[in-house]
């Protein structure tokens, strides 16, 4: 295997003649970095090769320029010096990063070519393409929440994607980026899984209220193989892409689309609720769900509700002699229904100012709304509500509250 790694050298001679050691020549400069059209900043970190851990700040007169292929256009990054603290418990110096950055936009779809000159070693340079962002993310929901999925349409490359929970101090979790697999019409598709507890925190098991998907696109075929050991992954050279020099610098988009809820009636276990992202805007409801309750001192309150699920369901087609009930996998929630087969249910939970919010909806189709909270008094009937392709309609539900608080 081919590493590109600074190798040394000693040769002994014979009897008592002295020797003069030697060192093969190699990369002198360590280039990485991301150029991400989604960011309004582009880092790019420079350093030296070396073998040794990194207590003082690199000497300065490095030049980082970037030039769109085909054009005379030139960024030149402006340097700056980053210290922080030493993670080996043996060592109390502090370590230093010399990084280069620009907040000029990059163009999607464009290839640039990365070139770092620094007096006392020979330039380094890496060819990037910088990815179109996704035309169309679709996100498959299953009745039971396993074998959910992500179609990007309008990317090749996929570089990573997490599933973001909407909890603090709650990990991410990888979705399975790294085995992707194209459909029928060639499109991006991979796999992801929700999880309903903060995994690995040490904490008493939080509910997830929220997901996000968060998916990395990338210019190229990504260079890390998933069948490398950790070690392996370290290997300097072994995925560089810079010419002269080591490292790796790589052209992204990220996109990030939610991971809501999604229900048809009737469907089979392996049916999924296709719920699909454009760069339009997307057709929602939002609110803010309110109810009178009862204070610590036996004061009727009025306020927010926190942890009440609407329900948004389709109307459009007529009532069926069967009763299908939809359960909310976030707070086991459930609510009756008496509706056809094929109609699409969605929830959205409350967060703590009682806002609430479903989207990608499909525009002129009508829908009723109800919200199913848990506590025992009756709740107002259903609303009907209908959407416009592209609108955002705000649709406030105040509860009745505690018999003893209503007015």
């Amino acid at each position: 295997m081919r590493i590109g790694w600074l190798l040394g050298a000693l040769l002994f001679t014979a009897c008592d003649e002295p020797f003069e050691p030697f060192v093969t020549s190699g990369p002198e400069l360590s280039v990485y970095g991301l150029l991400d059209a989604s960011a309004d900043t582009q880092w790019i970190r420079v350093t030296g090769v070396r073998q040794s851990v990194i207590t003082a700040p690199e000497p300065p007169g490095a030049a980082v320029t970037l030039q769109r292929v085909g054009t005379t256009e030139m960024i030149e990054f402006r340097d700056s010096v980053f210290s922080y603290e030493s993670t080996n418990l043996e060592s109390s110096a502090g370590l230093h990063a010399r990084n280069f950055w620009t907040d000029e936009p990059l163009i999607p779809g464009a290839t640039y070519r990365l070139q770092v000159t620094r007096a006392d070693a020979a330039p380094a340079t890496a060819m990037v393409t910088i990815p179109e962002d996704a035309d169309t993310v679709v996100v498959g929901v299953l009745r039971q929440g396993l074998g959910d999925y992500v179609r990007m349409v309008g990317v090749s490359h996929l570089a990573t994607l997490d599933v973001l929970p909407g909890l603090t101090g709650c990990p991410s979790y990888q979705g399975g980026a790294l085995s992707t697999h194209p459909d029928e019409d060639e499109e991006i598709v991979t796999s992801i899984v929700r999880h309903l507890v903060c995994l690995g925190t040490g904490r008493q098991p939080d509910t997830i209220r929220a997901w996000e998907i968060q998916m990395v696109f990338s210019g190229a075929a990504w260079p890390f193989d998933p069948n490398w050991t950790e070690t392996e992954a370290l290997i300097p050279g072994l995925a560089s892409n810079v010419d002269g020099g080591l490292g790796f610098v790589g052209g992204v988009h990220r996109r990030t689309v939610p991971y809501e809820l999604c229900v048809i009636i009737g469907a089979d276990e392996s049916d999924a609720c296709e719920l699909t992202y454009t760069h339009e805007p997307s057709t929602t409801i939002e609110g803010t769900v309110t109810e009178w309750t009862l204070g610590g001192l036996g004061q009727c309150l009025h306020g927010p509700q926190f942890g009440a699920t609407v329900f948004l369901w389709e109307t459009d087609r007529p009532d069926v002699d069967r009763v299908a009930t939809v359960r909310d996998v976030r707070y086991q929630a459930t609510i009756s229904l008496r509706e056809p087969d094929g109609v699409r249910v969605r929830s959205g939970l409350t967060d703590a100012a009682g806002s609430y919010w479903i989207s990608a909806l499909t525009p002129g189709l009508k829908y009723a709304i109800a919200v199913v909270d848990g506590h025992p008094w009756d709740h107002p009937p259903p609303d009907t509500v209908m959407v416009e392709a592209g609108q955002t309609l705000t649709w406030d539900i105040d509860l009745p509250g505690a018999p003893r608080c209503r007015v």
